[in-house]
């Protein structure tokens, strides 16, 4: 059994609305419908996104392709980062890399906590599946702290993260990488 992770599409941004609200952009729903269309995941059977819209948004694309129903479950949400106020670019960047170094940062989730939450999940998908391919669309700092730390480079996460764009994906079979969410 494949399981393959895809992060979301870009999103709109809007600083009066939830991150956790936040939809796509129009350039995120090209880039959903694209690699929906690339047939990359066409062996999958089971599409399962975060209960965020903008992962919804996003594996839609994919399920109408397939003709399969979407799944979503707050277990793939991103992490939680507290009462959330707006950051610039640059403030953002610095949070994520405090919390990829540290496992901590302001009010947010830990680090822990999300690679807990996300992997605990996935062992779940293991044990309870048929052993057909699986997609699961989530968000970029919980894919790449799960995809670090199968692969022992938690400390080059936030190097990692930097590096991945929206819609990148990857392949785990078995709780291996063969696939890199990173390129």
């Amino acid at each position: 059994m494949k399981i393959y992770f895809l992060r979301h599409a870009e999103t709109k941004l809007d600083f009066d609305t939830p991150v956790s609200d936040w939809v796509l952009s129009e350039r995120g729903h090209g880039q959903a419908r694209t690699v929906a269309d690339s047939g990359i995941f066409d062996s999958v059977v089971r599409i399962i996104s975060s209960a965020e819209q903008k992962a919804k948004n996003t594996a839609q694309y994919v399920c109408e392709r397939l003709g399969v129903e979407l799944e979503s479950t707050d277990q793939l949400n991103e992490l939680y980062r507290g009462k959330e106020a707006y950051m610039t670019q640059d403030q953002y960047r610095m949070a994520v890399k405090n919390l990829f170094e540290t496992g901590q940062v302001l009010d947010w989730e830990s680090l822990d906590s999300v690679i807990c939450r996300v992997s605990s999940y996935v062992d779940s998908l293991y044990a309870n599946s048929n052993l057909d391919d699986i997609l699961i669309v989530a968000h970029g700092i919980n894919l790449t702290a799960y995809f670090a730390q199968l692969q022992n480079v938690l400390d080059r996460a936030f190097e990692r993260w930097m590096q991945l764009d929206f819609c990148d994906y990857g392949i785990v079979e078995d709780n291996f990488v063969v696939h890199d969410i990173i390129v």
